[in-house]
């Protein structure tokens, strides 16, 4: 059953007391979840702590949900380079196995410069990749970069 389901049958206390034996076991997909819960309280205390534990754990198997889950977690708390390129390397990671939302994560940071070289047209690829993984709102952002280069002279 997924966490979406149970959101709408309120079994959330049942759901994260179900996932802790399979996190125990190292299963990312019961980890992830578990750390979903955690994150936002579903059944259980919010504990951010534990939630990017789990993430951390299941990222680490290759759960591209939970690379984006921790990147975005520890992207609220970043402020040093050095963190804000560990948070471009969950988003990588998660991009690379074809998670459009991190696609659209790492783009805004190229955008921005944090954790990875200021680059548009990085981003753009980035957002034209979110776009042909079925991630409708990356159209926007592909036409917002597109506009910025051409109005600063580079190719597109």
């Amino acid at each position: 059953m997924s966490i979406y389901l149970q959101y709408e049958r309120n079994t959330f206390s049942i759901s994260a007391r179900s996932k802790r034996p399979y996190e125990a076991q190292a299963i990312p997909a019961a980890q992830y979840n578990l750390g979903v819960c955690l994150r936002l309280g579903l059944g259980v205390m919010p504990d951010d702590a534990e939630a990017e534990r789990l993430y951390s754990a299941a990222a680490k198997q290759g759960h591209s949900s939970a690379q984006l889950a921790l990147g975005s977690l520890q992207a609220q708390a970043a402020t040093t380079d050095a963190e804000w390129i560990q948070v471009a390397g969950w988003y990588r990671l998660a991009s690379e196995a074809g998670h459009p939302t991190a696609m659209i994560s790492l783009a805004q940071l190229h955008e921005s410069g944090r954790g990875v070289p200021a680059d548009l047209g990085a981003a753009l690829k980035l957002y034209q990749r979110a776009l042909a993984a079925g991630l409708a709102d990356a159209a926007a952002e592909v036409q917002r970069v597109e506009a910025a280069l051409e109005q600063s002279g580079a190719c597109v």
